[in-house]
This record gives C-alpha cells, structure tokens and sequence, in this order.
C-alpha cells in the first residue's frame, strides 16, 4: 500500500511539472464531462505531440517511472507506458476534437481547439489531446499576483484625489503602453502588405498576437512567420495584387492632397494633449486632495475665496467714496437751504447773532 502510494505521489508530481516554466505548450478548452450529460468544464492540456516531444528528452523520468528499456522495448514504449499510467490514474484525460471540420473560411483545422470531447479507454495516440483531471496548483506567484490585482483595484477610485505628479506618470505610463500595441499592430500589417503586394507570400511579425487559439504566454511567440506564394491561392494573384495596390496608391494620393499642413497638425496634437491632460485634472477638483494628511482642495478654495474678495475691495472701497461725497454734498446743500431758511425778523425781538430774545428789537407790529 505504501509502495503504490508513492508511486502515485511520483506521478501526481511529474504531471504538475507539465503545466510548469519547463513544461510543453498548454491550453484551455471546453472539455465535455460525460457524467454530466452536455455539461462542459475549462480544463488545461496538452497536444499528444507536444507530450511526446517533452518526455523525449526526459529519460531519468522514463526510467523512474517506467520499466527500462531492453530487447524489444525502446523509449517510445515507456512513453506509451507512462502516459497510460497518468490515464489510469486519472491525472489525464484523452480527448479529440469535437469538430472534425475548418473553421469557414478556413482550409485546416486550429492548433488549439477550443472545445474537446473525452475518449474513454483510448491508448496513447500522439494525434490525441490530454487534458488535466485537477486545477493547477497555486504557487507563490499566485497569491503575489493576487495581492497586486487587489491594490490595483483600490487605486483605480482614489486615482482621482492622487498628488498631480502621479496622475501625469501613470496616464503618460498608460499612454505610452497603449501606443506601443498600436504601433506594433500597425507595423505588422504594414509589413504583411507590403511583402504582400511584392510577392503575394504572407510574411507576419508575431503572427500569435491577434490569435485567440493559444495561451497568452505564446502571443508574443514565435517572432515571425513565413507563407510563401502558392498558385492555388487565387487572392493572391498578380492582377488581384495589381489592382490593389493602385486602389491603395490612389487613396494615399488624395489624403496626401487633402490633408492638412504640418502647422495644423502639430496644433491639433497640442490641443488635444491639453484636453486629456485638462480632463484628468478636472477629475481631481471639487474633491479632497491627500498630500501629507492635509485637505489641499479645502486651501485651495479658501485662497480661490481670498483672491475674490482681493479683487473686489477697491470696488467697494470705490463705492464707499461715492456714498461719502453724496453724504457730504447732501450735508452742505441742507446747510445752504438753512442758511436761507432763517431771514433777519427785527419785528420779533430775537437777536439774529445770539438767538436770545431783545425787549429793544421788539416792534409796535405785535401790538
């Protein structure tokens, strides 16, 4: 019982070492569960190709694992062995495509199906596929990209109240990423077309990058990839080739006459460098700003306030000298009125200069 368990635990431990860095190429497909009537799983796995290939240059493993080799019995057969060992233990499950036929439009079968069908009681066959019966183990990658997915999601909302440094380096940052794709998907079709045209041969840089058959770990591999001309491919005659590159002549020839001078181009750029820039900026306002525990929006409204009341002193101190002066005239105008308001009355005894009344001003008038 122990024996077989360890030998379990050995064959439980290679097969993780499959979906490892020195592993062969893996995918995910659609595997359907018999069990589970039309139910469908994401599984990994592998090409029977790409497995044999692997053990091949894992002899110590062979030996290990399977019988050696003797009279009669070479490495194909301890790979034949081993893989029926993973099978029976079920650690792996064979599988075959679920469409037999091309995509339309397409003359051969994917590289990577994305849906399989199991295979009960089949033997090792190279044209099969071998999807893993369990989740990849979680390693310590695993939880460190958790933990970044996670800040990364906290950040995103407080981008807004960010310091004005950190808003400019991460949308540059961002910028700069995107223009990198869109340059690179740009630059290989312009290449393919060019080779196009003069040879009619497909010639592509990264010709994984816009391919949703493979993993993402192979998007950016191989480098290159080369289809040279064939007769049987009819779009890519000469006369096809010739009138698109006309077409394709005479399109660059009228946006090369209608656009624009270099001066208006430039500007456009500028201005629309200065609205990202001023949109991200307006993000920030009307909310807290952090910047060492302290509130620099609430700052700058107050000093925004200061300057407004700034601007507006030498009105009203204007104001003021206007209501003064109307004051003071008014003031003046009421002294004159009274000035001529109070005639000089000897008939009624009251001495103009002292305002008291004299026996010897008084007239016969009142008598």
């Amino acid at each position: 019982m122990t024996s077989r368990h360890s030998k379990v635990t050995a064959l439980k431990g290679f097969t993780d070492t499959l979906r490892g860095r020195s592993g062969p190429d893996y995918s995910t497909a659609k595997v359907q569960v018999p069990a589970r009537g039309e139910e469908y799983e994401w599984r990994d796995y592998v090409r029977g190709k790409d497995l044999a290939r692997h053990l091949k240059d894992k002899q110590d493993i062979l030996d290990e694992l399977t019988k050696p080799q003797a009279a009669g019995r070479d490495q194909s057969d301890q790979i034949s062995d081993l893989v029926i060992k993973l099978v029976h233990e079920k650690l792996l499950i064979p599988a075959d495509r679920k469409f037999k036929k091309p995509k339309p439009g397409k003359k051969k079968l994917v590289k990577w199906p994305r849906t399989l069908k199991p295979v009960p009681g089949a033997a090792w066959d190279e044209e099969l596929f071998y999807a893993f019966s369990y989740d990849k183990p979680t390693g310590p990658m695993f939880y460190l990209l958790a933990v970044v997915v996670a800040l990364c999601v906290l950040a995103v909302p407080l981008f807004p109240l960010a310091p004005y440094p950190v808003r400019l380096a991460v949308l540059y940052a961002l910028s700069g990423l995107l223009s990198v794709l869109l340059g690179t998907m740009l630059l290989r079709y312009v290449v393919w077309a060019a080779v196009w045209l003069v040879s009619g041969a497909h010639f592509w840089l990264l010709p994984n990058m816009m391919s949703d058959d493979v993993p993402i770990t192979q998007l950016f591999w191989p480098l290159i990839s080369f289809t040279p001309h064939s007769r049987e491919d009819k779009l890519s005659s000469f006369l096809v080739r010739g009138g698109i590159t006309l077409l394709l002549g005479a399109a660059g020839y009228g946006l090369y006459v209608a656009s624009p001078d270099a001066a208006t181009v430039k500007a456009g750029v500028q201005d629309a460098k200065d609205s990202v820039l001023a949109y991200f900026d307006l993000m920030g306002q009307m909310k807290t700003g952090i910047t060492n525990g302290t509130n620099t929006t609430g700052i700058e409204l107050n000093r925004t306030a200061s300057a407004s009341n700034t601007q507006r002193q030498p009105s009203q101190q204007q104001h003021d000298g206007y209501h003064a002066a109307a004051a003071e005239g008014n003031d003046e105008h009421t002294a004159e009125q009274e000035d001529q308001e109070l005639p000089e009355d000897d008939s009624t005894g009251i001495d103009p200069g002292t305002g008291g009344w004299d026996p010897t001003l008084e007239t016969d008038a009142e008598v």
